[in-house]
């Protein structure tokens, strides 16, 4: 995970890895690991979007710091309606079954285990 390269996108998130469709791997369980949240810090100097990956098994969570421009950073935080902290859409964790099986066993949702179960 050393060394990961990344470009900027044009939605809220503002940053994804370069490679496309690259698989950060948990440490402890080796498997795909989702992305969390970011969180745009434009005080900073740089100003950074913190991006953070989690585990959907054991809650591993592993950050990334991407410096970029204060003109960048203030414009990903203008997509976000000025708020610095976001989280990917649901789906992102709902396509996930054992995340999903997971979030709705905490009550956060009707997630995909139900429907699997038919």
């Amino acid at each position: 995970m050393i060394g990961i390269t990344w470009k900027r996108i044009e939605d809220r998130l503002g940053h994804a890895p370069i490679e496309e469709n690259l698989k950060i791997i948990c440490p402890n369980c080796k498997i795909d690991m989702l992305q969390r949240n970011s969180i745009i810090w434009p005080g900073n100097t740089p100003p950074i979007n913190e991006v953070g990956w989690k585990c959907p098994r054991c809650a591993y969570y592993k950050k990334f710091i991407i410096e970029d421009t204060r003109e960048y950073i203030e414009e990903v935080l203008k997509r976000r309606d000025g708020h610095n902290w976001m989280m990917p859409p649901l789906r992102t964790w709902t396509d996930d079954d054992e995340a999903a099986l997971q979030l709705e066993a905490l009550g956060y949702f009707g997630g995909r285990g139900k429907d699997k179960e038919k």
